[in-house]
């Protein structure tokens, strides 16, 4: 009976694989056996056995975690006679795969690509072996360490996805995670949220009755557990679903004879004149080789230098959905060292951009113009003696004018491209206009960019790219006691050209590689709002200048009048903003753009502001009808200081606008008086932390006085899109700072405040 017994097991025993958790053990019976002794061990001499036991069946379920065993068996006859062991069978287990849904129910999709998941056992496997199976026929297998698969159908049909999981170089038995019905969809082009959306198929043979399922996803491919959106029946073969809100829709069209019969996909846009389909943003480090020079003819005062400068910068390009326009926003923030001095100068350029490309067999290249407005600042120093004479007067105003140029990128392969720019830019106006000689207009002039560079297409959406370039700004004006043209006695001049050297890193809205220009989508703003304002205000400026209070005891001074104080100015002053916050969130960004200026006595001072924050929004105590923002950021403003010159010539008014960065934070509630009307009450703080275009006023400031705006809007809805309204407030922006040889390191003040009245518009996009 021994030799029966163990050729009967050789025969059944030789290696299996099985799943993990309660694994059945089963062998042939043993005619004359009465028992079996089973023994499972981690190797096959069982010097130790993990598990052993004595059965009056010839089969056993046992609990095993994922591993590889050996186990062997021995018979028992009737008079209590033991057989021999049976030779080692070996026994992988591996860990155990269950489907995701509860039902293998077939799914209904197109002709798209799909992802198959599966549930991920606790002791993870290290691979799995999947085999897509069509019509009963395998057509693809793939080996992945995710629980997870991505494949396209090419073809209609029922599709399997078996997934076997393996231990070391073991697989263990085949399970079915998902089954699929693929049908070719008929897209419906050219939707939006005023469109209604109506189809029609070809009648089914003996139907009484047909029955539409709308789903709404944004996989494109509506899953066995997802409900409906909407559910039609009707008895002729069309259908008419009416007007539907913007996302991406599937339509499965079945009878009671066949299922499903046909299916379309559509996508519902929002109907709005503007849609940004891509966003690329630009980050870079400029080093500046700079030649530097200034002259004012009627003083006979100089200055001239070589010198460096360094700035960081950003890019945002914006191209509009279904268009070759976009936008693009460029800002960048440096230092240049004159005469022994650190100024800081800022820039700003909004443009409007089209996208040309020339795509030959082996030949694509991308050139985009763009045309807009550009504000930057330029720092004017000058000697107020001889040459010898150190005291230096630093003047920094920020012009502002339309700017031109194109942008070319030539891809050499799908990792390097040549990037070139150049771009063109006039200064029409600028900030510090005094009754002291700034207050001509200027005098047309011509700045020019030049740059030429290489970028290289890292992993993802990520390029670098170093660049070389020339860039020259310069202009010229003529004092108000000169004639223009005429009497060069009273033209000044100012010259920055500069050899740049710069690297960085380019963020884009898809693949990173040049092998395509043509980027694909990723997830933008959901929401994206517009506004611009006017603001109407009458003015109050005081100043306290405490070194000249101290040089009236007996010290010194700059000789302005102490505690001048303007109350019948009048200002006004235009805001761009927009806001956008990310699809799902609470977060966003806000973005403000405000230039304004005050009049007095026959005095004009303009000063710009920009915001650039990040949001955070939430409805209070789960009310649709209160909602809060919070945006906390940066802020770039100026306060000007005005100082008086009683000269035996007459009172004279200079004005330093040292431009101010620091941090701002906005509050704001909104209250739903219904679905059209709206009131909005917001506060704001801001602190500097840091004064750029130090002259020969400013010395530091201290960040102890807060400026501050509080305003209170009433808002009236149109559209989904578009609102208007009204703001009355009130706003101080105040500066302490240390002046220049001040006396024990004494502070003044400068305070801007005026109630503000304005109207505003915000577009939603």
């Amino acid at each position: 009976m021994s030799r029966l017994l163990l050729i009967l097991i050789l025969s059944t025993l030789l290696s299996f694989v099985a799943q993990a958790k309660d694994v059945k053990l089963k062998w042939k019976p043993i005619p004359g056996a009465k028992k079996y002794k089973i023994q499972i061990s981690n190797t096959d001499t069982f010097e130790k056995t993990i598990f052993e036991k004595t059965l009056e069946t010839n089969q056993h379920l046992k609990d095993l975690k994922s591993g590889i065993y050996y186990l062997r068996v021995q018979a028992i006859d009737a008079n209590n006679i033991y057989g021999t062991w049976s030779s080692p069978f070996k026994l992988v287990v591996t860990a155990p795969i269950k489907p995701i849904e509860s039902e293998a129910k077939p799914e209904s999709i197109g002709m798209e690509q799909v992802q198959t998941q599966w549930s991920a056992p606790q002791e993870a496997a290290p691979k799995y072996l999947v085999k897509v199976i069509k019509d009963g026929k395998e057509i693809e297998t793939k080996q992945t360490s995710d629980p997870q698969i991505d494949f396209k159908p090419k073809s209609k049909g029922h599709y399997e996805v078996k997934v076997q999981a393996a231990f070391e170089n073991y697989f263990g038995p085949p399970v079915t995670v998902k089954k699929y019905v693929v049908n070719e969809r008929t897209p419906i082009k050219n939707l939006n949220s005023q469109k209604t959306v109506a189809f029609n198929w070809e009648p089914v043979k003996n139907a009484k009755k047909y029955k539409i399922e709308l789903f709404k996803t944004n996989s494109r491919s509506p899953a066995s557990n997802n409900k409906p959106y909407m559910v039609i029946e009707t008895e002729d073969p069309k259908a008419a679903l009416g007007k539907l809100p913007p996302g991406q829709y599937v339509a499965s069209v079945s009878t009671d004879t066949l299922t499903p019969v046909t299916e379309y996909s559509f996508d519902i846009k929002k109907e709005k004149p503007v849609e940004f389909e891509k966003v690329d943003l630009k980050f870079h480090y400029n080093v500046r080789s700079i030649d530097y020079y200034t002259r004012v003819h009627e003083a006979g005062k100089s200055s001239s230098t070589n010198t460096v400068g360094g700035e960081f910068g950003f890019e945002a390009n914006m191209q509009l959905s279904n268009s070759a326009f976009g936008l693009r926003v460029e800002g960048a923030w440096g230092n240049l060292l004159i005469e022994q001095q650190l100024i800081s100068f800022n820039e700003l350029k909004f443009s409007a951009s089209y996208k040309w490309s020339i795509a030959r067999e082996f030949y694509n290249t991308e050139i985009t113009p763009f045309f807009g407005a550009r504000a930057w600042s330029m720092p004017i120093v000058i000697r107020s003696g001889g040459s010898s004479d150190n005291n230096l007067q630093v003047l920094a105003p920020t012009f502002a004018g339309p700017i031109l140029g194109f942008d070319v990128l030539h891809p050499l392969s799908s990792k390097w491209a040549l990037f070139s720019r150049f771009q063109v830019s006039m200064p029409l106006t600028h900030s510090n206009l005094t009754n002291d000689g700034l207050n001509s207009p200027l005098e047309p002039t011509v700045n020019g960019k030049v740059e030429l560079g290489v970028k290289y297409a890292l992993k993802n959406n990520y390029r670098l790219f170093a660049m070389l370039g020339m860039q020259g700004d310069h202009f010229r004006y003529y004092t108000s006691n000169g004639a223009q043209g005429n009497n060069s006695s009273g033209e000044t001049t100012a010259e920055i050209s500069s050899t740049n050297a710069s690297v960085g890193l380019e963020v884009t809205d898809g693949a990173g590689e040049f092998s395509n220009l043509e980027s694909p989508k990723f997830e933008k703003f959901s929401e994206f709002d517009l506004s611009m304002r006017y603001l109407l205000s009458p003015m109050s400026y005081r100043a306290y200048l405490a070194e000249v209070a101290q040089s009236s005891q007996g010290g010194g001074g700059n000789g302005a009048q102490a505690n001048p104080r303007f109350d019948g100015a009048f200002s006004g002053n235009i805001e761009l903003e927009t806001r956008g916050y990310f699809p799902g969130s609470k977060h966003g960004m806000r973005l403000m753009a405000g230039w304004g200026g005050y009049t007095y006595n026959n005095l004009t001072i303009s000063y710009p502001e920009y915001f650039a924050q990040w949001a955070y929004r939430f409805n209070l105590d789960q009310s649709k009808a209160f909602r809060f923002n919070n945006y906390f950021g940066f802020r770039s403003w100026q306060v000007p200081i005005v100082t008086i010159d009683n000269s035996p010539q007459g009172q004279h008014f200079f004005s330093h606008n040292p431009q101010l960065l620091g941090l701002a934070e906005t509050f704001e509630v909104t209250y739903a008086l219904s679905s059209s009307w709206k009131l909005k009450l917001s506060a704001e703080l801001s602190v500097p932390i840091l004064a750029t275009n130090r002259d020969s006023v400013v010395d530091k400031i201290k960040p102890e006085y807060m400026s501050y705006r509080a305003d209170f809007n009433i808002i009236k809805s149109f559209s989904n899109d578009l609102s208007m309204g009204a703001a009355i407030g009130y706003k101080a922006d105040r500066l302490n700072y240390v002046p220049l040889n001040s006396f024990n390191n004494i502070s003044s003040t400068a305070e801007l405040s005026a109630p503000l009245v304005g109207v505003f518009g915000v577009y939603s996009f």
